[in-house]
């Protein structure tokens, strides 16, 4: 049983691609610190709030993900205002500790307000992009990834 280099390269760029996307979250985590000293660690969970709120416009209210996807991020914009206003504005001058706890404490909320409104199962959100996999030079790349790492190239790249 030799080494697969097929697998192998198909692991390479699903795995880079993925990490692509993935990126997009660590670079709000970094623009966030960067412009206000403040490590916001609720990040991730408020990337999922803003999916699940997309997810309940899409499949609960029946509005077009066209439409979905800006409805979501006036939502969340919302949010993020709510809460730079309501607690980390309050928080200013405190020690970064404190801050900490308050970003660490939110991420606790969310995730408990997406559990309790959406359920523990995983959902899934079909936004016109098919599901199986594309065959490069003998290479399956899931085809979900690469809208993602185009978003990173142009995100990045001047």
């Amino acid at each position: 049983m030799g080494f697969d280099w097929i697998f192998a390269g198909e692991l390479a760029i699903n795995g880079a691609l993925s990490g692509l996307m993935y990126s997009l979250i660590g670079l709000g985590i970094v623009l966030i610190y960067k412009s206000s000293a403040v490590p916001n660690l609720a990040q991730g969970a408020l990337a999922m709030l803003g999916a699940y709120i997309v997810l309940a416009f899409f499949d609960g209210a029946g509005i077009p993900m066209w439409a979905a996807i800006p409805l979501g991020m006036v939502v969340m914009f919302g949010v993020g205002t709510g809460i730079e206003r309501f607690t980390l504005r309050r928080m200013a001058g405190q020690p970064i500790v404190m801050i900490l706890m308050l970003t660490l404490g939110l991420d606790i909320f969310f995730h408990a307000v997406t559990l309790t409104l959406w359920g523990g199962t995983n959902r899934s959100l079909s936004y016109g992009i098919p599901d199986d996999a594309v065959e490069v030079a003998g290479v399956l790349i899931d085809f979900t990834y690469p809208p993602g790492g185009i978003i990173w190239v142009i995100r990045n790249c001047p």
